[in-house]
């Protein structure tokens, strides 16, 4: 399984973890995928609509309509919000501590 690396930057005022995406916002198509199949699970296990989920997150019913059909991945702002909102982490944007060297940054 493919992951969306993300490089760790430290922490914040209130201590959580800061991290950054190391591709761009479109990322790989398999991962976007990867993350727009999550998405749809967790929409459907909650009874959202994409224009809710859009409403809750605060961003443009367009935009998790992208997110929905794999065309993009969300910036870290959207993640964040996306992680507190469905508490848990989608499998294809897991992050890494301190310790874990990014491998993609090493060329």
């Amino acid at each position: 399984m493919r992951r969306y690396a993300l490089t760790y930057r430290g922490q914040d005022a209130l201590g959580w973890r800061v991290m950054t995406p190391t591709g761009g916002r479109r990322g790989d198509p398999a991962e976007a995928a990867e993350f727009a199949a999550w998405l749809k699970e967790q929409l459907a296990d909650r009874g959202l609509t994409q224009a809710g989920a859009a409403w809750i997150l605060g961003t443009h019913p367009k935009t998790v309509e992208v997110w929905c059909q794999g065309r993009a991945l969300p910036s870290y702002s959207q993640l964040v919000s996306i992680v507190r909102v469905f508490g848990s982490t989608p499998p294809a944007l897991v992050g890494r501590g301190p310790d874990e060297p990014d491998e993609t940054a090493l060329g």
